[in-house]
């Protein structure tokens, strides 16, 4: 499903396995020719934001939700398209977040 940019490796590894109280849409935009899509997740000691846009999955950790969107940082392309669907289903599956079922919401 994605690949890992390979100059990236280094800042994925602080979210492979990482622990998430909750996450959450935040952003939905299907108008565009390609998906967007945001979730805001919380950790124990910060949070997570997650995007996804053309074909690009972004990651950025703070312990300030302020700060989230100036660290987002490129972490992997999709392989194939998916233009209109894209679940944190499959972002968790991709990057083994621990969750709970009933603490995400797609």
């Amino acid at each position: 499903m994605f690949v890992i940019i390979k100059e990236r490796s280094d800042y994925i590894q602080k979210f492979v396995g990482m622990k998430l109280l909750s996450a959450g849409l935040i952003h939905e935009n299907t108008s565009q020719l390609f998906l967007d899509k945001e979730w805001e997740c919380a950790t124990e000691d910060g949070y997570v934001l997650i995007k996804y846009s053309s074909g690009i999955l972004s990651m950025a950790y703070s312990e300030c939700e302020h700060d989230l969107r100036s660290k987002l940082q490129s972490i992997a392309t999709a392989n194939e398209f998916m233009i209109s669907k894209l679940s944190f289903s499959q972002i968790k599956d991709f990057m083994s977040f621990k969750i709970d079922e009933d603490d995400y919401f797609e």
